[in-house]
Formats: C-alpha cells, sequence, structure tokens
C-alpha cells in the first residue's frame, strides 16, 4: 500500500482542451530517471527525463475518478481554450498509518483559509451556482 495515496473525482467533464492532469507513472520509485527529474532543474537533465517519461492524461467524465500513488509526478496540462477554463475536482488524500513524514514525501497543500471552511451541502451549492467558489476568496492569509 503506498504511504499516500489520493482520488481525483472529475466534477464535471475534463476535455484535452482544459487541460486535463498528467501522470507520469512509475515516478513514484526512485529510478535513475526520477533521480535526474528531482536533482537536474538547474543542469538540463530535469528535461531531458521528462522527455524520456511515459504520460497518461486525466481524461474524465463527470464522476470519473482516479486514484493514484502520490508521490507519482502528476500536474494540470496546458489550457487550451480561449480565456481559460476552470477544472473543479473533488480530491481526496489517504494516508498509510504506517507510514511516516519520510514515506509520505509530500506536504499538505490546502490553503489555510479553507481548512475547516465548507461542508459537502456548501460544495454543493458552490457547484450549482453561476458563478462557483468566486466568493470563496484565496483562501490565503490577508
Amino acid at each position: 500500500v503506498p504511504p499516500l495515496f489520493a482520488a481525483f473525482i472529475a466534477l464535471q467533464d475534463v476535455s484535452w482542451e482544459m487541460g486535463p492532469t498528467v501522470f507520469l507513472p512509475g515516478t513514484h520509485r526512485q529510478t535513475e530517471l526520477r533521480r535526474a527529474f528531482d536533482e537536474g532543474l538547474f543542469d538540463g537533465r530535469r528535461d531531458e527525463a521528462l522527455s524520456k517519461m511515459d504520460a497518461r492524461y486525466g481524461l474524465l467524465r463527470a464522476g470519473d475518478a482516479v486514484v493514484f500513488d502520490m508521490r507519482v509526478l502528476h500536474a494540470g496540462s496546458a489550457n487550451l481554450l480561449e480565456g481559460g477554463s476552470t477544472r473543479f475536482f473533488l480530491c481526496v488524500t489517504f494516508r498509510n498509518k504506517n507510514a511516516n513524514a519520510v514515506d509520505i514525501g509530500h506536504i499538505p497543500c490546502i490553503r489555510p483559509g479553507y481548512v475547516r471552511r465548507f461542508t459537502l451541502g456548501d460544495l454543493r451549492k458552490e457547484l450549482s451556482s453561476r458563478t462557483p467558489f468566486a466568493g470563496c476568496g484565496t483562501g490565503l492569509p490577508s
């Protein structure tokens, strides 16, 4: 069982043009390629490593979920729609109770202003509005 894994649940259809999440399978292991990515930011090894990795894209329909080891390299890809488009996901993370911080290798990233702020009912209300989350602020300290 991975030390930390996540489920991204699509709250809307995610098309190629919206910039789906890209996953790089196998990058959760400390291989030579992963070390080149981690250590090669300034010497070109990161770009070289990325060019050799096999990418998978999260083209999801509303309600679909992708579950993955959080150590797998992943990021949003380019949003190609004119003016951009927001992708809405519910992200749930699960921690192996036997894992320590070194095993996890991940720092929680919820913004401080969002901690304990929303209920599922709040999220449902926001998602059904004409401008979801427009009045929720950035979640960052003022």
